[in-house]
Protein backbone atom coordinates (compact mmCIF):
# COMPACT_ATOMS: atom_id res chain seq x y z
CA UNK A 1 0.00 0.00 0.00
CA UNK A 2 2.80 2.41 0.62
CA UNK A 3 4.34 1.98 -2.29
CA UNK A 4 0.67 2.10 -4.19
CA UNK A 5 0.54 5.70 -2.40
CA UNK A 6 4.01 7.05 -3.37
CA UNK A 7 3.73 6.37 -7.16
CA UNK A 8 0.28 8.21 -7.01
CA UNK A 9 1.87 11.38 -5.59
CA UNK A 10 4.56 10.95 -7.51
CA UNK A 11 1.76 10.79 -10.84
CA UNK A 12 0.33 13.68 -9.27
CA UNK A 13 3.32 15.83 -8.39
CA UNK A 14 5.72 15.56 -11.28
CA UNK A 15 3.58 17.75 -13.71
CA UNK A 16 3.14 20.40 -10.85
CA UNK A 17 6.75 20.35 -10.02
CA UNK A 18 7.17 20.79 -14.26
CA UNK A 19 5.10 23.54 -14.19
CA UNK A 20 6.50 25.45 -11.50
CA UNK A 21 10.27 25.17 -13.14
CA UNK A 22 9.18 25.56 -16.66
CA UNK A 23 12.07 26.48 -18.76
CA UNK A 24 14.61 24.63 -16.62
CA UNK A 25 13.78 21.03 -17.03
CA UNK A 26 11.39 18.95 -19.27
CA UNK A 27 8.22 16.44 -17.82
CA UNK A 28 7.53 13.65 -20.73
CA UNK A 29 4.78 10.94 -20.17
CA UNK A 30 3.72 8.38 -22.46
CA UNK A 31 0.81 5.58 -22.36
CA UNK A 32 -0.78 2.23 -23.04
CA UNK A 33 -3.63 0.55 -22.88
CA UNK A 34 -4.07 -3.25 -23.93
CA UNK A 35 -6.84 -5.60 -23.77
CA UNK A 36 -7.26 -9.04 -24.76
CA UNK A 37 -9.85 -11.79 -25.48
CA UNK A 38 -7.83 -15.18 -25.58
CA UNK A 39 -10.39 -18.13 -26.35
CA UNK A 40 -8.66 -21.53 -26.20
CA UNK A 41 -10.79 -25.04 -26.83
CA UNK A 42 -9.24 -28.20 -25.46
CA UNK A 43 -6.20 -26.43 -23.70
CA UNK A 44 -5.07 -29.60 -22.14
CA UNK A 45 -5.18 -31.60 -25.41
CA UNK A 46 -7.63 -34.46 -23.62
CA UNK A 47 -11.20 -33.36 -24.89
CA UNK A 48 -12.35 -36.02 -21.46
CA UNK A 49 -10.39 -33.80 -18.80
CA UNK A 50 -13.16 -30.96 -18.07
CA UNK A 51 -13.89 -27.72 -18.24
CA UNK A 52 -12.16 -28.52 -21.15
CA UNK A 53 -12.51 -25.26 -23.03
CA UNK A 54 -11.84 -21.85 -21.58
CA UNK A 55 -12.10 -17.38 -22.32
CA UNK A 56 -10.39 -15.19 -20.58
CA UNK A 57 -10.11 -11.74 -20.81
CA UNK A 58 -7.18 -9.50 -19.77
CA UNK A 59 -5.99 -6.33 -19.67
CA UNK A 60 -2.84 -4.06 -19.05
CA UNK A 61 -2.53 -0.16 -18.13
CA UNK A 62 1.12 1.24 -18.15
CA UNK A 63 2.71 4.76 -17.67
CA UNK A 64 5.67 5.86 -18.64
CA UNK A 65 6.66 8.44 -16.77
CA UNK A 66 10.22 11.30 -17.12
CA UNK A 67 11.94 14.11 -15.99
CA UNK A 68 15.21 15.38 -17.35
CA UNK A 69 16.48 17.72 -15.16
CA UNK A 70 19.73 19.25 -17.73
CA UNK A 71 21.26 17.61 -20.42
CA UNK A 72 23.28 15.29 -18.38
CA UNK A 73 20.40 14.20 -15.48
CA UNK A 74 17.51 12.57 -16.05
CA UNK A 75 14.93 10.01 -14.56
CA UNK A 76 12.41 7.58 -15.98
CA UNK A 77 9.78 5.64 -13.96
CA UNK A 78 7.62 2.67 -15.93
CA UNK A 79 4.01 1.74 -13.57
CA UNK A 80 2.24 -1.31 -14.95
CA UNK A 81 -1.81 -2.13 -13.41
CA UNK A 82 -2.48 -5.61 -14.87
CA UNK A 83 -5.60 -7.58 -14.66
CA UNK A 84 -7.87 -10.40 -16.04
CA UNK A 85 -11.81 -9.18 -15.75
CA UNK A 86 -14.00 -11.07 -13.29
CA UNK A 87 -13.60 -12.17 -9.84
CA UNK A 88 -12.60 -15.16 -8.36
CA UNK A 89 -14.44 -17.48 -5.74
CA UNK A 90 -12.53 -16.72 -3.20
CA UNK A 91 -13.89 -12.93 -3.55
CA UNK A 92 -16.65 -12.04 -0.65
CA UNK A 93 -19.17 -10.10 -2.87
CA UNK A 94 -19.95 -9.07 -6.30
CA UNK A 95 -17.53 -5.96 -7.07
CA UNK A 96 -14.83 -7.26 -4.80
CA UNK A 97 -11.48 -7.79 -6.44
CA UNK A 98 -9.47 -7.66 -3.66
CA UNK A 99 -8.10 -10.96 -3.68
CA UNK A 100 -7.81 -11.21 -7.82
CA UNK A 101 -4.60 -11.98 -9.14
CA UNK A 102 -2.41 -11.68 -12.13
CA UNK A 103 -1.44 -14.22 -13.81
CA UNK A 104 2.14 -15.27 -13.32
CA UNK A 105 2.68 -12.15 -10.69
CA UNK A 106 1.07 -13.21 -7.58
CA UNK A 107 0.49 -9.44 -6.40
CA UNK A 108 -3.22 -8.16 -6.37
CA UNK A 109 -5.12 -6.82 -9.21
CA UNK A 110 -5.18 -3.01 -7.20
CA UNK A 111 -1.85 -2.94 -6.79
CA UNK A 112 0.07 -0.78 -9.47
CA UNK A 113 3.30 -2.24 -10.10
CA UNK A 114 6.69 -0.60 -11.02
CA UNK A 115 8.20 -2.11 -13.60
CA UNK A 116 11.25 0.72 -14.08
CA UNK A 117 12.44 2.83 -12.01
CA UNK A 118 15.94 4.60 -13.23
CA UNK A 119 18.46 7.05 -13.30
CA UNK A 120 21.07 8.17 -16.67
CA UNK A 121 23.77 10.29 -16.11
CA UNK A 122 25.30 11.56 -19.65
CA UNK A 123 28.84 11.89 -18.89
CA UNK A 124 29.83 12.98 -22.64
CA UNK A 125 28.37 13.06 -25.91
CA UNK A 126 29.42 9.20 -25.96
CA UNK A 127 29.28 7.34 -23.12
CA UNK A 128 26.14 7.37 -20.79
CA UNK A 129 24.98 5.24 -17.58
CA UNK A 130 21.69 4.28 -16.27
CA UNK A 131 21.50 3.15 -12.40
CA UNK A 132 18.29 1.53 -11.18
CA UNK A 133 15.67 -1.08 -12.52
CA UNK A 134 14.95 -1.07 -15.93
CA UNK A 135 14.27 -3.13 -19.42
CA UNK A 136 17.21 -4.54 -21.29
CA UNK A 137 17.50 -6.38 -23.98
CA UNK A 138 19.92 -6.71 -26.79
CA UNK A 139 20.00 -8.60 -30.55
CA UNK A 140 16.80 -10.11 -31.65
CA UNK A 141 15.68 -10.65 -27.85
CA UNK A 142 16.73 -14.18 -28.14
CA UNK A 143 18.88 -14.26 -25.24
CA UNK A 144 18.02 -10.68 -23.25
CA UNK A 145 14.96 -9.40 -24.10
CA UNK A 146 11.94 -6.77 -22.52
CA UNK A 147 9.53 -9.74 -23.25
CA UNK A 148 6.63 -7.00 -23.03
CA UNK A 149 4.03 -9.23 -24.47
CA UNK A 150 3.36 -10.79 -21.63
CA UNK A 151 1.46 -9.25 -18.26
CA UNK A 152 4.38 -8.10 -16.23
CA UNK A 153 8.06 -6.80 -18.79
CA UNK A 154 11.25 -8.40 -17.45
CA UNK A 155 13.10 -5.56 -15.92
CA UNK A 156 16.31 -6.03 -14.02
CA UNK A 157 18.30 -3.68 -11.23
CA UNK A 158 21.79 -2.81 -11.78
CA UNK A 159 23.74 -0.66 -13.83
CA UNK A 160 24.73 -0.44 -17.47
CA UNK A 161 27.53 2.11 -19.36
CA UNK A 162 26.98 2.46 -22.95
CA UNK A 163 29.48 3.63 -24.84
CA UNK A 164 29.03 4.99 -28.58
CA UNK A 165 31.55 4.29 -31.58
CA UNK A 166 31.54 5.42 -34.98
CA UNK A 167 30.88 1.99 -36.30
CA UNK A 168 28.81 0.27 -33.12
CA UNK A 169 27.75 0.36 -29.50
CA UNK A 170 29.69 -1.10 -26.32
CA UNK A 171 27.56 -2.13 -23.80
CA UNK A 172 28.60 -3.03 -20.17
CA UNK A 173 26.02 -4.65 -17.63
CA UNK A 174 26.09 -5.60 -13.96
CA UNK A 175 22.90 -6.92 -13.11
CA UNK A 176 21.84 -8.44 -8.84
CA UNK A 177 18.94 -10.88 -10.08
CA UNK A 178 18.01 -12.11 -6.31
CA UNK A 179 19.40 -11.32 -2.78
CA UNK A 180 19.23 -14.26 -1.55
CA UNK A 181 18.41 -15.04 2.28
CA UNK A 182 20.77 -17.43 3.88
CA UNK A 183 19.75 -21.18 4.13
CA UNK A 184 16.96 -22.62 6.60
CA UNK A 185 20.07 -25.20 6.82
CA UNK A 186 23.53 -24.07 6.98
CA UNK A 187 25.11 -27.33 5.40
CA UNK A 188 23.17 -26.05 2.03
CA UNK A 189 25.62 -23.48 1.12
CA UNK A 190 29.16 -23.00 2.25
CA UNK A 191 28.69 -19.05 1.01
CA UNK A 192 28.76 -16.14 3.50
CA UNK A 193 26.55 -13.78 1.13
CA UNK A 194 24.36 -15.52 -1.31
CA UNK A 195 23.30 -13.72 -4.42
CA UNK A 196 22.84 -14.32 -8.04
CA UNK A 197 24.35 -11.86 -10.07
CA UNK A 198 24.92 -11.58 -13.76
CA UNK A 199 27.99 -9.27 -14.98
CA UNK A 200 28.95 -8.38 -19.04
CA UNK A 201 29.83 -7.21 -22.64
CA UNK A 202 27.60 -6.76 -25.50
CA UNK A 203 28.84 -5.10 -28.75
CA UNK A 204 26.30 -3.91 -31.36
CA UNK A 205 27.78 -3.03 -35.01
CA UNK A 206 25.85 -0.04 -36.64
CA UNK A 207 27.05 1.75 -39.44
CA UNK A 208 29.20 2.14 -41.77
CA UNK A 209 29.66 -1.22 -42.74
CA UNK A 210 28.91 -3.27 -46.26
CA UNK A 211 25.54 -2.61 -47.47
CA UNK A 212 24.78 -6.46 -47.22
CA UNK A 213 25.99 -6.59 -43.66
CA UNK A 214 22.35 -5.06 -41.68
CA UNK A 215 23.54 -6.41 -38.16
CA UNK A 216 25.98 -7.74 -35.80
CA UNK A 217 26.00 -8.43 -31.99
CA UNK A 218 28.27 -10.24 -29.76
CA UNK A 219 27.75 -10.85 -26.03
CA UNK A 220 29.64 -12.78 -22.80
CA UNK A 221 28.10 -12.73 -19.98
CA UNK A 222 28.87 -14.56 -16.49
CA UNK A 223 26.08 -15.54 -14.69
CA UNK A 224 26.86 -16.51 -10.95
CA UNK A 225 24.13 -17.73 -8.45
CA UNK A 226 26.12 -18.53 -4.57
CA UNK A 227 24.42 -20.16 -1.93
CA UNK A 228 20.16 -20.78 -1.70
CA UNK A 229 17.25 -18.38 -0.34
CA UNK A 230 15.28 -20.42 2.70
CA UNK A 231 12.83 -21.99 0.62
CA UNK A 232 15.34 -25.00 -0.68
CA UNK A 233 17.10 -22.54 -3.20
CA UNK A 234 16.68 -22.00 -7.41
CA UNK A 235 17.84 -20.60 -10.48
CA UNK A 236 17.39 -20.30 -13.54
CA UNK A 237 18.68 -24.16 -14.34
CA UNK A 238 16.99 -25.47 -10.84
CA UNK A 239 20.14 -26.02 -8.69
CA UNK A 240 20.90 -23.90 -5.63
CA UNK A 241 25.05 -23.37 -6.56
CA UNK A 242 25.43 -22.30 -10.57
CA UNK A 243 28.72 -20.29 -12.15
CA UNK A 244 27.93 -20.30 -15.83
CA UNK A 245 29.25 -18.15 -18.68
CA UNK A 246 27.52 -17.54 -21.78
CA UNK A 247 28.49 -16.36 -24.86
CA UNK A 248 26.96 -15.57 -28.35
CA UNK A 249 27.09 -13.98 -31.68
CA UNK A 250 24.03 -13.37 -34.04
CA UNK A 251 24.49 -11.34 -37.77
CA UNK A 252 21.74 -9.79 -40.14
CA UNK A 253 22.28 -9.97 -44.06
CA UNK A 254 20.90 -8.74 -46.97
CA UNK A 255 21.38 -9.95 -50.45
CA UNK A 256 18.86 -7.91 -53.18
CA UNK A 257 15.95 -9.65 -52.36
CA UNK A 258 17.03 -12.43 -50.17
CA UNK A 259 17.57 -11.83 -46.40
CA UNK A 260 19.58 -13.79 -43.43
CA UNK A 261 19.91 -14.27 -39.57
CA UNK A 262 22.21 -16.73 -37.96
CA UNK A 263 22.97 -17.59 -34.40
CA UNK A 264 25.12 -19.44 -32.39
CA UNK A 265 24.95 -19.37 -28.43
CA UNK A 266 26.92 -20.97 -25.58
CA UNK A 267 26.55 -22.02 -21.82
CA UNK A 268 29.76 -23.68 -19.71
CA UNK A 269 30.23 -23.94 -16.46
CA UNK A 270 29.10 -25.79 -13.54
CA UNK A 271 25.90 -26.04 -11.45
CA UNK A 272 26.60 -27.51 -7.60
CA UNK A 273 23.85 -28.87 -5.90
CA UNK A 274 23.76 -28.64 -1.95
CA UNK A 275 20.46 -30.63 -1.14
CA UNK A 276 22.17 -33.76 0.41
CA UNK A 277 24.44 -31.25 2.48
CA UNK A 278 28.30 -29.78 1.52
CA UNK A 279 30.04 -32.27 2.25
CA UNK A 280 28.20 -34.89 -0.32
CA UNK A 281 27.76 -31.76 -2.84
CA UNK A 282 27.14 -32.90 -6.55
CA UNK A 283 28.44 -30.84 -9.53
CA UNK A 284 27.39 -30.87 -12.82
CA UNK A 285 29.02 -29.77 -16.11
CA UNK A 286 27.13 -26.94 -18.12
CA UNK A 287 27.66 -27.20 -21.78
CA UNK A 288 24.52 -26.05 -23.71
CA UNK A 289 24.01 -24.63 -26.95
CA UNK A 290 21.09 -22.77 -29.00
CA UNK A 291 21.32 -22.36 -32.87
CA UNK A 292 18.82 -20.75 -35.03
CA UNK A 293 18.63 -19.51 -38.65
CA UNK A 294 16.27 -17.81 -40.95
CA UNK A 295 15.93 -16.86 -44.58
CA UNK A 296 13.83 -14.77 -46.25
CA UNK A 297 12.76 -14.17 -49.82
CA UNK A 298 11.08 -10.82 -50.28
CA UNK A 299 8.16 -9.99 -53.04
CA UNK A 300 7.63 -5.74 -53.07
CA UNK A 301 5.46 -6.17 -56.07
CA UNK A 302 3.27 -8.92 -54.64
CA UNK A 303 1.91 -6.90 -51.58
CA UNK A 304 5.00 -6.51 -49.95
CA UNK A 305 5.61 -10.16 -49.38
CA UNK A 306 7.80 -11.74 -47.92
CA UNK A 307 8.52 -15.80 -47.68
CA UNK A 308 10.74 -17.39 -44.92
CA UNK A 309 11.96 -20.50 -43.86
CA UNK A 310 13.31 -20.87 -40.19
CA UNK A 311 15.11 -23.09 -37.88
CA UNK A 312 15.94 -23.30 -34.08
CA UNK A 313 17.37 -26.56 -31.97
CA UNK A 314 18.70 -25.68 -28.46
CA UNK A 315 20.11 -28.96 -26.76
CA UNK A 316 19.22 -31.15 -24.33
CA UNK A 317 20.36 -33.60 -21.84
CA UNK A 318 20.77 -37.72 -22.28
CA UNK A 319 19.15 -39.89 -19.37
CA UNK A 320 22.30 -41.03 -18.75
CA UNK A 321 24.07 -38.17 -18.37
CA UNK A 322 21.21 -35.91 -16.29
CA UNK A 323 23.63 -36.53 -12.79
CA UNK A 324 26.69 -35.12 -13.54
CA UNK A 325 25.47 -32.90 -16.79
CA UNK A 326 23.59 -30.11 -17.53
CA UNK A 327 22.81 -29.92 -21.48
CA UNK A 328 19.22 -28.82 -21.90
CA UNK A 329 19.43 -25.21 -22.88
CA UNK A 330 18.53 -22.54 -20.24
CA UNK A 331 16.62 -20.08 -22.67
CA UNK A 332 17.50 -17.14 -19.53
CA UNK A 333 15.29 -14.09 -20.82
CA UNK A 334 14.37 -14.41 -24.43
CA UNK A 335 11.81 -12.99 -26.29
CA UNK A 336 8.79 -16.05 -25.18
CA UNK A 337 6.10 -14.67 -27.52
CA UNK A 338 6.26 -16.43 -30.80
CA UNK A 339 9.32 -18.33 -30.53
CA UNK A 340 7.91 -21.59 -30.51
CA UNK A 341 4.84 -20.65 -32.51
CA UNK A 342 2.19 -17.65 -31.54
CA UNK A 343 0.05 -20.28 -29.30
CA UNK A 344 2.82 -20.37 -26.77
CA UNK A 345 2.33 -23.41 -26.05
CA UNK A 346 6.07 -24.75 -25.16
CA UNK A 347 8.83 -22.74 -24.07
CA UNK A 348 12.57 -23.18 -25.27
CA UNK A 349 15.21 -25.97 -23.80
CA UNK A 350 15.47 -29.57 -25.66
CA UNK A 351 13.36 -27.81 -28.56
CA UNK A 352 13.56 -28.16 -32.36
CA UNK A 353 11.35 -26.24 -34.49
CA UNK A 354 11.25 -26.10 -38.29
CA UNK A 355 9.16 -23.14 -39.24
CA UNK A 356 7.86 -21.86 -42.83
CA UNK A 357 5.57 -18.76 -42.60
CA UNK A 358 4.18 -16.05 -45.31
CA UNK A 359 3.63 -12.19 -44.61
CA UNK A 360 2.05 -9.82 -46.76
CA UNK A 361 1.15 -6.11 -46.03
CA UNK A 362 -1.73 -5.06 -48.91
CA UNK A 363 -1.77 -1.75 -47.37
CA UNK A 364 0.58 0.90 -45.06
CA UNK A 365 -2.01 0.17 -41.88
CA UNK A 366 -2.54 -3.56 -42.99
CA UNK A 367 0.09 -6.76 -42.13
CA UNK A 368 -1.41 -10.57 -42.30
CA UNK A 369 0.94 -13.37 -42.45
CA UNK A 370 0.39 -17.48 -42.42
CA UNK A 371 3.11 -20.00 -40.54
CA UNK A 372 3.16 -23.46 -40.10
CA UNK A 373 5.86 -24.53 -37.35
CA UNK A 374 7.11 -28.59 -36.62
CA UNK A 375 7.40 -28.77 -32.91
CA UNK A 376 10.05 -31.76 -31.37
CA UNK A 377 12.09 -32.28 -29.03
CA UNK A 378 15.86 -32.60 -29.59
CA UNK A 379 16.80 -35.20 -27.37
CA UNK A 380 13.86 -37.51 -26.73
CA UNK A 381 14.92 -38.88 -23.38
CA UNK A 382 14.78 -35.21 -22.06
CA UNK A 383 11.33 -33.01 -21.04
CA UNK A 384 9.95 -30.88 -22.77
CA UNK A 385 9.13 -27.17 -21.29
CA UNK A 386 5.73 -25.52 -20.96
CA UNK A 387 5.63 -22.14 -22.61
CA UNK A 388 3.11 -18.98 -21.83
CA UNK A 389 -0.07 -21.34 -21.93
CA UNK A 390 1.41 -24.59 -22.25
CA UNK A 391 -0.81 -27.44 -21.90
CA UNK A 392 -3.72 -27.38 -18.77
CA UNK A 393 -2.87 -29.84 -16.31
CA UNK A 394 0.63 -31.06 -16.92
CA UNK A 395 2.84 -27.97 -15.12
CA UNK A 396 2.66 -26.32 -12.20
CA UNK A 397 4.24 -23.11 -13.42
CA UNK A 398 5.14 -21.91 -16.71
CA UNK A 399 8.77 -22.74 -17.19
CA UNK A 400 9.07 -25.30 -15.45
CA UNK A 401 9.39 -29.55 -17.24
CA UNK A 402 5.80 -31.23 -16.42
CA UNK A 403 6.41 -35.27 -15.62
CA UNK A 404 4.11 -36.24 -18.30
CA UNK A 405 6.86 -35.35 -21.29
CA UNK A 406 9.70 -36.16 -19.35
CA UNK A 407 10.04 -40.03 -20.18
CA UNK A 408 13.75 -40.44 -18.79
CA UNK A 409 12.35 -43.02 -16.40
CA UNK A 410 9.90 -45.14 -18.71
CA UNK A 411 9.66 -47.74 -21.43
CA UNK A 412 11.51 -47.04 -24.48
CA UNK A 413 8.06 -46.64 -26.54
CA UNK A 414 7.38 -43.99 -24.43
CA UNK A 415 10.32 -41.47 -25.59
CA UNK A 416 9.15 -39.57 -28.63
CA UNK A 417 10.75 -37.08 -30.47
CA UNK A 418 7.38 -34.87 -31.86
CA UNK A 419 5.89 -32.62 -30.02
CA UNK A 420 3.13 -31.49 -32.67
CA UNK A 421 2.42 -28.92 -35.09
CA UNK A 422 1.19 -25.50 -35.10
CA UNK A 423 -0.95 -23.33 -37.98
CA UNK A 424 -0.69 -20.03 -37.36
CA UNK A 425 -3.45 -16.76 -39.22
CA UNK A 426 -3.05 -13.79 -37.66
CA UNK A 427 -3.68 -9.78 -39.22
CA UNK A 428 -3.16 -6.86 -37.91
CA UNK A 429 -4.24 -3.19 -38.27
CA UNK A 430 -3.12 0.14 -37.24
CA UNK A 431 -5.74 2.85 -37.11
CA UNK A 432 -5.21 6.40 -36.79
CA UNK A 433 -5.06 8.12 -33.40
CA UNK A 434 -3.02 5.00 -31.52
CA UNK A 435 -4.86 2.22 -31.41
CA UNK A 436 -3.71 -1.52 -33.30
CA UNK A 437 -6.06 -4.48 -33.90
CA UNK A 438 -4.75 -7.89 -33.98
CA UNK A 439 -6.71 -11.04 -34.68
CA UNK A 440 -5.59 -14.36 -34.84
CA UNK A 441 -6.38 -18.07 -35.03
CA UNK A 442 -4.18 -20.71 -34.64
CA UNK A 443 -4.32 -24.44 -34.68
CA UNK A 444 -2.41 -27.38 -32.71
CA UNK A 445 -1.81 -30.66 -33.26
CA UNK A 446 -0.55 -33.45 -31.04
CA UNK A 447 2.31 -35.20 -31.75
CA UNK A 448 3.35 -39.07 -31.20
CA UNK A 449 5.08 -37.98 -26.99
CA UNK A 450 1.86 -36.49 -26.38
CA UNK A 451 -0.40 -39.72 -27.66
CA UNK A 452 1.64 -41.61 -25.52
CA UNK A 453 -0.33 -44.19 -23.21
CA UNK A 454 1.45 -42.01 -20.24
CA UNK A 455 0.55 -38.81 -21.85
CA UNK A 456 -2.88 -38.84 -23.53
CA UNK A 457 -2.81 -36.19 -25.25
CA UNK A 458 -3.92 -36.97 -28.39
CA UNK A 459 -6.62 -34.14 -29.28
CA UNK A 460 -6.02 -30.49 -31.05
CA UNK A 461 -5.91 -27.40 -29.80
CA UNK A 462 -7.74 -23.87 -30.88
CA UNK A 463 -6.95 -20.49 -29.91
CA UNK A 464 -8.81 -17.48 -30.97
CA UNK A 465 -7.27 -14.54 -30.32
CA UNK A 466 -7.82 -10.49 -30.76
CA UNK A 467 -5.89 -7.63 -28.72
CA UNK A 468 -6.57 -4.07 -28.70
CA UNK A 469 -3.49 -1.50 -28.00
CA UNK A 470 -4.24 2.18 -27.10
CA UNK A 471 -1.13 4.31 -27.28
CA UNK A 472 0.00 7.74 -26.73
Amino acid sequence: MKRLLAAAVLVACMPVANAQDKGKSDFTHNAEFRLRDLYQQNESGNEKVKPSHHNGIDQRFKLGLGFKANEKFSLGVTLLQSTSWGQQSTDTQIGDHSTISNTGTGTQENFMSVNEAYANWMMSEDFWMRFGRSNFSFGDGSVMSTNDWEAQPYSFDGVTAHYEFEFGRLTALAFKYRDLSKPTAVTLSNNSDPQHDAYGLVFDMKSPMPEWLKMVNVYVIQDVQDGSDSNAGSTVNGLQNQNALRYGVLGGFNFSMIDLKVGYNMVSGKNTDYTTGVANATDRTISENMMQAEVGVNLPNLMSSRIALGYHQDSGTKAADKTTKDNTYDAYFYEKHGSTGLMDIFGWGNFTDINVSWTVKPSDSTTAGLAYHMLSKTQKEDAAYMGTYGLSGTTASVGNAPATLDCAGTAGDECKSALGSEIDLWAEHKYDGGLAVIGRVSYFTPGEQLKTTTNDLKDSITQVFVQGKLTF
